[in-house]
């Protein structure tokens, strides 16, 4: 099994949010850079639901389930779980 770090920056301006350790996305590249792509609409989801978790958190802990595709084919379903430390 490999584990793949998720790292993003959390500016104020969501389309500012800069992915800095990502299995798929270029390091640098941000939110915004997406912007007219298929890719945006998941990766906003994946960016909301990764600040919405952290929102309410009353631990240091909180962990995300967000449905992707599968970095194998591209193409099939899977969930992907991630754990962010606040």
């Amino acid at each position: 099994m490999t584990i793949d770090a998720h790292c993003i920056t959390v500016p104020d301006d969501i389309d500012e949010t800069q992915f800095i350790a990502h299995p798929v996305v270029p390091a640098d590249l941000t939110l915004g850079d997406l912007s007219g792509t298929p890719d945006y609409d998941l990766a906003l989801g994946m960016i909301s639901a990764m600040r919405d978790a952290t929102e309410d958190c009353d631990s240091t802990i909180a962990m995300v389930t967000y449905p992707w595709l599968s970095e194998e084919d591209g193409t099939t379903p899977v969930s992907i779980r991630f754990i962010l430390k606040v």
